[in-house]
This record gives structure tokens, C-alpha cells and sequence, in this order.
């Protein structure tokens, strides 16, 4: 971060100055009393199980040079800064806001109901072979991981390549008025948090208000094959509009696609073939959504496939983990109905060895849960799947859908734990591929933790 003094600060947030210097300049911003730096200022954030108050003094301790707070307290008694405000999380997003706009880069937003922060991750490796990008930590796509973002933007970066997440109405838009993008790109519609939304409708006019909030020179990257978003292309006025597909006309395309136990093969826009070593459907279309950005940044082709070529999942996403007689395809980040289906195509591409499925639940579908996980058992059924295995209350529903559809019922497990997943996975002598898959809350790379450490007490 460029420092800022505490006189931009305070008129950015309309906050009121209570005890320090005006004139004083920061080195950084921190929410995280345990990690600030000497120099930095402390925001006061206050959460469902936490108090950002109550770490003030240990901030100070720390070398804090301030904070921003919301309410009173002792630690007003201090020579420090301290900058009062109504709310602490509107301030820190005024903050982002207010620093992002003293930046001339490209700001590209990134949005979607999956596939975003492997799109992002991918975007990002396309252009750092010619340009200075910042993006985000890991998945810091919502209210406080996007301000914390841009306030790591530095006067070297020429790009920052922001992903953007809603758990609510109204959050896509005001993550676009705090980054200002100036290219908008939407993976998908799915019914991830439909539980919120009620509708895949809705969750679309949410995801549509990054495109809205691009400038009139700005460009919107869309997916042709996804009805909901490419309706979004009517009465759009931008300087540009790039689709990329696999089954509809687009500008951007994979053919001939290939997949075997070693990643995916296609053709991309008809003339390149690149060779991934990563599987599955949804990371073909996330690989030609990059391109569709590094080409409207001048990215040749032999960097394209270069970067895609050697492009490594990050963890939980869809990286493949060999353990004794065991291909672990770990993709237990999270889950919807619509990126299950995928992951179930994907394993069903390996021949050699059992293929087991371990499906935890899928959580924030709202009324449609029940229907949802029955679904994804009959879908199993129609599958190549040897075994299944569920964990989780909801999941139970996607062992009924299973065996209401005709999947031999001595091939069903349901445990309760995952540590249970784990040893039973060990039992199993013969090789096996696994597919791991679960929302977020059901933590299911422990079975992968406990699988690790029970080998290596077996094999010592």
C-alpha cells in the first residue's frame, strides 16, 4: 500500500478525528490485531463472534499508529489516532474506494455463481508475462476481502484482478462502486445461495450489476452457453462484448476436447491445442474465459497456451492428491448442483481402478435443498460410479435419489463423520480415483488430512 496520510482518511470516510495528528501518514491498513505492522492503522471491525474494539490496545502494543472505531472506549486515552466513525466496515470501504480511484490501471471484476477465483487464478498468471497485476488473496471476494484487496494496490501494478462473491441483495453492487472495474466477467448462473435469492432469475440481476457499473469504454466477458447471462447482451452499450463457449457461437471457444487421467485436451478457437493439467468441463470453460481476457490485453496465443499449459489447481480445487492405491481428486472448496454434476462427469473420465464419489451437502439452496440433493443422487446413478459415499444430514437425500433411480444399494455409504470416511478409504486395497465434493462448512479435506497421517502411522 502508498501511504496515506490521516487527513485523506478522515474526509474519505466522513469520519471525526478524536486524539493524533491530522498530518500523520500511514503505511497500511490492518483489521487483524495479530498480523498489523508497525505503521499500520487498525480498523475496528466488529463480526457475529468477534469485537474488533477489544484488540485495539493490543494493536497499539503492536506499533499501530491508530484506529477507527465506532463506539467509546478507554483506549480514547491515548496520544495515538484515533478516528471515530458510525460504522466501521462502511469506512473501510469508503477508504478502498477512495484509494482505488487514485490509481489509473485496469480494474477487471470477476463474478459468478462458480469457477470464479480458478478463472481469477487463471487471468492472472495469462497476464503477469507482460504486466504487473495485483489479484485476490485467495477467495477475498466479499464485503471486507475486495477493500482489503485494492488497499494492496502499489504505483508498480498496471492491473488488478478482483474477484466479487454475494451472500446478499445489493452486494455485487457495491463491491463494483468500491472497485470501479473497468472489464466485467460472469462464469455462470447456478443456484448457488438461491436459498437468499429464491431464484436463478434473481441471482442473475444480482451478477448483471457488475456489468452495469462498467464505464462506457468498458468490456463485458460473458458466457454464450449460459441463457441467463447471455441475455444480458441486449441494449448493452459498452466499447466492447467478448463470449466464450463450448456449445454455442462465441469468440472465444474450445473444441475437440480430450480428457484422461492426465488432465484436458482441446482446440482452442479452432486453430491451438492446449494440453491442462487440470480436469473437468468447468475448467475448460474457466480456461477460455481467461482468454478471452488476456486477449483483449494483447496476450498472444504461444503465451496463452503457455500459461494454461502450466497452470496448477490450488488446493481443493479439482488438485489431484496420489496417496498409496489412491487417487484423491480433491474438490472440496464447495458445492452446488450444478458444479456437482460437473464434478461427477469429471471422475467418470478415469478407467482405471474403482471410482468413488464422496458427496457431502450442499448448503444455502433454501426449500429446494431436498429436491436438489435428490437430484444429484439420480444423477449418480446415470453415471459410471462404482461407489458412493455421503456425508451430512442433507446428503442423505443424495443416497435416497441413488437408489430410487436404481444404484445398488450395497454400493451406498452414509457416515456420520468424515474421519469415518477416512478409514474406510484405507480398507479399500484395490486402486481406487476419488472425488471429494462438499460445501464449504463441511470441511471435507479432512478426510485427506486424516488419510495422511493415518498412513504415515502405518508406515512407521
Amino acid at each position: 500500500m502508498e501511504q496515506l496520510s490521516i487527513n485523506e482518511i478522515v474526509n474519505s470516510c466522513n469520519g471525526t478525528l478524536i486524539s493524533g495528528s491530522i498530518d500523520q501518514r500511514i503505511e497500511g491498513i490492518s483489521i487483524d490485531s495479530r498480523t498489523i505492522k508497525p505503521g499500520d492503522l487498525f480498523i475496528a471491525l466488529k463480526g457475529e463472534n468477534f469485537d474488533g474494539h477489544d484488540f485495539i490496545k493490543s494493536s497499539f502494543r503492536k506499533g499501530g499508529v491508530g484506529a477507527i472505531v465506532s463506539k467509546s472506549g478507554d483506549y480514547e486515552k491515548t496520544d495515538k489516532v484515533i478516528i471515530k466513525v458510525e460504522d466501521t466496515l462502511t469506512c473501510l470501504q469508503r477508504i478502498a474506494e477512495y484509494y482505488r480511484k487514485r490509481f489509473t490501471l485496469k480494474v477487471i471484476g470477476i463474478t459468478g455463481s462458480s469457477g470464479k477465483t480458478t478463472t481469477k487464478e487463471m487471468i492472472a498468471t495469462l497476464l503477469s508475462k507482460r504486466y504487473s497485476v495485483l489479484k485476490s488473496h485467495k477467495n477475498y471476494n466479499n464485503e471486507i476481502g475486495v477493500p482489503l484487496t485494492l488497499l494492496g494496490l502499489e504505483k508498480a501494478h498496471q492491473i488488478a484482478v478482483i474477484e466479487m462473491g454475494m451472500n446478499a441483495i445489493g452486494e455485487i453492487e457495491d463491491l463494483s462502486k468500491i472497485s470501479h472495474p473497468d472489464i466485467g466477467l460472469i462464469t455462470n448462473i447456478g443456484d448457488a445461495h438461491i436459498g437468499f435469492l429464491s431464484t436463478r432469475e434473481k441471482i442473475a440481476n444480482e451478477k448483471f450489476c457488475l456489468i452495469k457499473n462498467l464505464p462506457r469504454d468498458g468490456i463485458a466477458i460473458l458466457n454464450a452457453d449460459d441463457p441467463l447471462i447471455i441475455k444480458m447482451k441486449d441494449g448493452m452499450d459498452l466499447k466492447d462484448i467478448i463470449t466464450f463457449g463450448i456449445e454455442k457461437k462465441a469468440k472465444t471457444f474450445a473444441s475437440n476436447i480430450e480428457m484422461d487421467k492426465y488432465g484436458t485436451k482441446f482446440l482452442l478457437d479452432g486453430r491451438y491445442w492446449v494440453r491442462m493439467k487440470t480436469f473437468g468441463i468447468h475448467n475448460i470453460y474457466n480456461a477460455i474465459a481467461a482468454t478471452s481476457c488476456a486477449k483483449a490485453f494483447g496476450i498472444d496465443y504461444s503465451e496463452i497456451v503457455e500459461g494454461l499449459e502450466h497452470f496448477k489447481p490450488l488446493s481443493m480445487r479439482g488438485e489431484i492428491i496420489e496417496i498409496q492405491n489412491l487417487r484423491i481428486i480433491d474438490d472440496a472448496y464447495n458445492a452446488n448442483p450444478q458444479s456437482m454434476k460437473k464434478a461427477i462427469d469429471t471422475i467418470c473420465n478415469f478407467k482405471d481402478g474403482k471410482l468413488i464419489l464422496i458427496l457431502g451437502d450442499m448448503l444455502e439452496l433454501g426449500e429446494k435443498e431436498k429436491v436438489a440433493h435428490l437430484e444429484i443422487g439420480k444423477y449418480v446413478a446415470s453415471s459410471k460410479v462404482d461407489i458412493l459415499v455421503t456425508v451430512g444430514n442433507l446428503s442423505k437425500s443424495i443416497a435416497e435419489g441413488a437408489s430410487i433411480a436404481g444404484f445398488p444399494k450395497k454400493d451406498i455409504y452414509t457416515f456420520l463423520s468424515n474421519e469415518d470416511i477416512a478409514e474406510f478409504l484405507l480398507s479399500i486395497q484395490e486402486p481406487c480415483t476419488v472425488l471429494i465434493k462438499g460445501s464449504r462448512k463441511m470441511k471435507l479435506e479432512e478426510i485427506i488430512t486424516k488419510i495422511k497421517e493415518r498412513c504415515q502411522v502405518r508406515c512407521t
